[in-house]
């Protein structure tokens, strides 16, 4: 007899999934130098829930929902991987985003990230 995978079960594939890419997530820390972060704090707001990882053959996204009075935004604060293998998790999240009213999304990255998403649809309103 077998059982049904839980919502426990998928979670902790998730988990494992984070620590795979252990090495991917450093070397994206590494180079956004983004406000402290460490691969502990990645991986603890995954577990927690406060965000989301994301993962194909060659790249890797970890995603927030970010609640503003206008609805919710997706912002995809950590990449790493290949230009083609981020884009495809970036319409995945997408997709999965508009599910529950998510008509924005956010990223940060390296200034000539934005020259190549411009090609693709994202603009840049802003920059810090």
């Amino acid at each position: 007899m077998t059982r049904e995978p839980t919502q426990a079960d998928f979670r902790l594939a998730v988990l494992n999934k984070v620590a795979e890419r252990r090495e991917q997530i450093e070397k994206a820390l590494a180079r956004e130098h983004t406000e402290g972060w460490t691969f502990d704090h990645v991986f603890d707001s995954v577990a927690m829930n406060k965000t989301t990882f994301w993962w194909n053959d060659t790249s890797c996204a970890v995603v927030e929902v970010r609640h503003f009075p206008s609805g919710p935004v997706l912002h995809v604060f950590l990449g790493s991987g290949t230009l083609e293998g981020l884009l495809e998790l970036y319409e995945t999240v997408a997709n999965w985003g508009k599910s529950f009213g998510v008509t924005k999304g956010t990223t940060l990255g390296r200034k000539g990230f934005s020259k190549v998403l411009k090609q693709y649809g994202w603009t840049q309103p802003q920059a810090w």
